[in-house]
């Protein structure tokens, strides 16, 4: 049995930390936003969020912003990250009970590899996958492929656990099962089916799914 996990929202709440960092980003480069730092922005991969913010595609403008973000998020931003009440546990229940463990995210693989090592998570997760790992991976539906391609997995037994709507449509064009965590960055009312509430549920939800 096999449970892929995304990271913020899920797992932990960045939001804190990236928007803070994303303001750094913008006073450094004198440039105004177009829209608040809301936590909603969170989840599409940095350029995707700071050309929302940035209201342009220019891409010297996205380089330039990346750039200053990256500068914080990657030094100190990212140890402001919090674990959600109850991850920890449910995380440890998982492994005890045989399943195997791994990450998928948008956020880039040199934070998440450093947050992972900070949480001193290095055994939670059998592999960890970032989207700009590979070249070829655009979004999540193609990192999810690869991943299930790569290691072989079976379909019928392997979920992946997001926060958004986008993570279930990356999951279900994939033909894995899907389940959404209402803490998250996205809009658990749009599948209520296929939510839960509180970490300690996820074990029994999965129970349920998988066969």
């Amino acid at each position: 049995m096999n449970v892929i996990f995304d990271l913020d929202g899920t797992l932990i709440d960045s939001s804190d930390s990236i928007l803070n960092s994303m303001k750094i980003a913008f006073e450094q480069c004198d440039i105004t936003p177009c829209q608040p730092f809301l936590a909603t922005l969170i989840g599409p991969p940095l350029h995707v969020t700071l050309a929302t913010l940035a209201g342009t595609n220019d891409p010297d403008v996205i380089t330039q912003l990346a750039t200053h973000f990256m500068a914080h998020y990657d030094s100190v931003g990212y140890k402001k990250a919090v674990v959600f009440d109850g991850i920890e546990k449910m995380l440890n229940d998982l492994i005890s009970q045989g399943y195997t463990l791994y990450l998928l995210t948008n956020k880039r693989i040199i934070p998440t590899l450093k947050i992972i090592d900070y949480l001193s998570w290095d055994t939670v997760f059998k592999e960890v996958y970032a989207l700009d790992q590979l070249k070829y991976t655009k979004n999540k539906t193609e990192l999810i492929a690869h991943v299930v391609n790569i290691n072989h997995l079976d379909k019928t037994n392997t979920i992946y656990i997001g926060d958004t709507e986008a993570d279930r449509l990356a999951t279900h064009h994939n033909g894995l099962h899907y389940l959404m965590v209402t803490w998250g960055y996205g809009h658990a009312d749009l599948i209520a089916n296929d939510c839960v509430d509180t970490p300690a549920l996820i074990n029994q939800k999965i129970i349920e799914i998988l066969p």
